[in-house]
């Protein structure tokens, strides 16, 4: 209310609009269906909310691996000096259980040889697949869309050989040791995680 208590009143026309078919009476749309009536007027602006859903860290209880299954561990200790990898010629898969029951939207992943290497993945929870795809070469960490589904299990594995063509070369860096990602280390055939994180929306 305006500080002089007075009450103003506005004299603009309002214009309503109907999505679909319906019979007016007394200015209301009546109908069997479900329709929207707007009304808009010079000057007012149009009542809207947005809302922003940030994605919900879901922590790792244990993971298990039937490669360097001791070495487990280094790939979600927030360490990125340490990582994990199988053995050459050893199962390519690592399965990691969640601190809870979550239904899970993204995975994101940093991986041995990130800006160099592209993997072939598939993704599993509570035994089924939530994501088949090949990661891209990337700066650092890489996001993967889940296909909704609710468990405490989640199992990544290689599905075949990870691809070194056109990898993104750092030029600029005058001693290419600090460029290094470790690929040249890693076999083709190996999967190696430096740090993997679940996510899941709120």
């Amino acid at each position: 209310m305006p500080p002089d208590g007075a009450i103003r009143l506005a004299l603009d026309s309002v214009r309503f609009e109907l999505a679909g078919s319906a019979e007016w009476r007394g200015g209301i749309a009546q109908s069997a269906g479900n329709h929207a009536l707007r009304a808009r007027a010079d000057g007012l602006a149009p009542a809207g909310l947005a809302l922003a859903s940030t994605p919900v860290a879901v922590p790792v209880a244990g993971s298990t691996a039937a490669s360097i299954g001791e070495r487990a561990a280094q790939s979600v200790d927030d360490d990125e000096t340490t990582s994990w990898a199988n053995a050459p010629g050893a199962p390519a898969e690592i399965t990691y259980r969640l601190a809870r029951p979550a239904l899970l939207r993204e995975l994101v992943l940093k991986l041995t040889g990130w800006r160099e290497r592209s993997y072939p993945l598939r993704v599993f929870a509570a035994g089924a697949e939530v994501y088949r795809g090949t990661t891209p070469k990337n700066l650092g960490y890489v996001t993967l869309p889940l296909a909704p589904r609710h468990g405490s299990e989640v199992r990544i594995a290689l599905d075949g050989q990870a691809d070194d063509a056109g990898a993104i070369r750092m030029l600029e860096v005058a001693n290419q040791a600090n460029a290094d990602t470790g690929a040249r280390q890693v076999a083709r055939s190996q999967l190696s995680i430096i740090e993997a994180e679940f996510y899941e929306l709120p």
